[in-house]
């Protein structure tokens, strides 16, 4: 017996709801909702997204200018899709305007987590001395 591969995702969002399989002539009776949608092939959770019907790979955030500053100095983040939530040492910002600037104002390691749909979460650590 061979298996149907199937995914539902949202319409509005592309965001992937569940994956699957059942046999072929099961495929035809799994249906989605007013806003969801059912396909049939394979679809990855955690890298991906549907556009057009079709799971593609999601988006890469770009890479701070630098991961290690002095006092005084800083590191930028720019690019950003808007909105976009970033977070540093568990204190939230929202960015709206493509960039986000780490101050270096005390020496230390500064966790940095940014996360926008249908982005890949980042996450890196920015050390100040």
């Amino acid at each position: 017996m061979t298996a149907s591969f199937f995914y539902e995702y949202e319409k509005s969002s592309g965001r992937l709801l569940r994956t699957g399989y059942t046999t072929p002539e099961s495929i035809e009776h799994i249906t989605g909702t007013s806003t969801t949608t059912v396909a049939e092939g394979e679809a990855d959770f955690a890298t991906q997204y549907v556009v057009d019907g079709k799971p593609v790979d999601r988006p890469r955030f770009p890479k701070f200018d630098k991961t290690a500053i002095k006092v005084g100095e800083e590191a930028a983040l720019r690019g950003l899709p808007a909105p976009a939530a970033v977070t540093v040492n568990g204190v939230a910002h929202t960015v709206t305007d493509g960039e986000f600037i780490l101050a270096g104002t005390s020496a230390g390691r500064f966790a940095v987590t940014v996360s926008a749909w249908p982005y890949l979460d980042y996450a890196e650590v920015i050390t100040c001395g």
